[in-house]
Parts: C-alpha cells; structure tokens; sequence
C-alpha cells in the first residue's frame, strides 16, 4: 500500500518523494520501476508485435535479442548512476551517495514507461495514426508532456540528491547532456525506440 501512495506522490510532489527515497535510500519501487521498464522493453514489447503482427509479416522471436533488450536497459540505468555519481565527486559533493541516486534515479524512468508503451502502440496500430491529425497531434503533445515531466525529475536529481546549484549545475547539465546524447544514441541503435535514461 505504501508504494502506491509514493506512486502517486511521483505525480503530485516529485520533489517531496525524491528527497524521501534520498534520505531513505530505499530502492525498492524505483529500482522495481526499471525493472519493469525494462522487461517491457526487452520481453512483452517483442511478443506483442510478434502476436500482433505475426499474419501480415514473417516475425520470429528472437529469445537472445529480448535479452539484450532486457541487459542494455538495466544496464543503461546503472550507468546514468555511475555518471550522476562520478558528477557529484567531480564537484566534491560526498553527501551525494551511489545509493541515493540508485534509489532516485527509477522514478524518472515513470515517464519513460509511459513513453515506451505509447511508442510501441502507435508501432502496433499505425495505420490509424496515419492521416489523422488530430491522433497525431494527442500523441505529439503527449510525447512532449513526458519528456518535460522527464526533465523535472532530472533537475530535482540534481538539486535534491547531487545538491548542485549555481555554475556546478550548469556545468554538470552540459557533461551529463553530452553524456545522455552518447548513450542515447547508443540505445537507438542497439534497437530501444525510447532511449533508457
């Protein structure tokens, strides 16, 4: 019962819940929320197409793709850890904890499963997007709500848990911004549709 209360404080009070699960360092439902994040992506994602899709193109399943899938996403995650981590030691901010983030960084990951599903829907049922404007235009304006919610959790990350402000925050934003290009780019051609940062 408690993580659905902390789920909906993810959306009325970001910063109330992030700076809890900072002091707490309890990685329970963040690290729960990659996970399922990620098996989205690496196994139901590819089985839905697949039974989807199955009658009008020649798929298979490939067992050892959705493995990698699964690897890349859970992996990516640990790795913008290991970046915000290695950014608070660079500004000499030892408070900030790998825990902490561990058990912060997951709910940003909310808007990306959101993202994921609404991605891989519009894949699934794409003729009806096609021509219709005002399908595309919902879809358009949801994309972009995600990514601004995505954006919020960044800079509480940054202000609550790295404890960064002024020009060390800016800083930060332009390393980690060239860091996330990498990866992201990396996850697209790895084969995610919505990159795992």
């Amino acid at each position: 019962m408690k993580w659905i209360n902390d789920l909906k404080k993810v959306i009325s009070s970001p910063y109330e819940i992030i700076q809890q699960y900072s002091e707490e360092k309890n990685m329970g439902l963040p690290v729960s929320i990659v996970l399922i994040l990620a098996s989205f992506n690496g196994l139901i994602a590819p089985v839905l197409y697949y039974l989807l899709k199955r009658n009008e193109f020649d798929l298979t399943l490939n067992a050892v793709q959705m493995g990698l899938m699964f690897g890349i996403s859970v992996t990516t995650y640990l790795l913008v850890c290991c970046i915000f981590w290695m950014i608070a030691r660079l500004f000499r901010r030892e408070d900030s904890t790998l825990s902490a983030i561990v058990a912060t960084w997951g709910f940003s990951f909310i808007p990306t499963l959101i993202g994921s599903i609404v991605v891989n829907l519009h894949e699934y049922f794409f003729y009806y997007f096609i021509g219709n404007k005002f399908l595309l235009l919902v879809l358009n304006t949801l994309l972009i709500m995600l990514l601004i919610w995505k954006a919020i959790f960044y800079f509480i990350e940054m202000k609550v848990v790295l404890r960064l402000k002024g020009v060390p925050l800016l800083i930060s934003m332009l390393l980690i911004g060239i860091l996330f290009f990498g990866l992201m780019m990396f996850n697209a051609r790895m084969g995610l549709k919505v990159p795992m940062l």
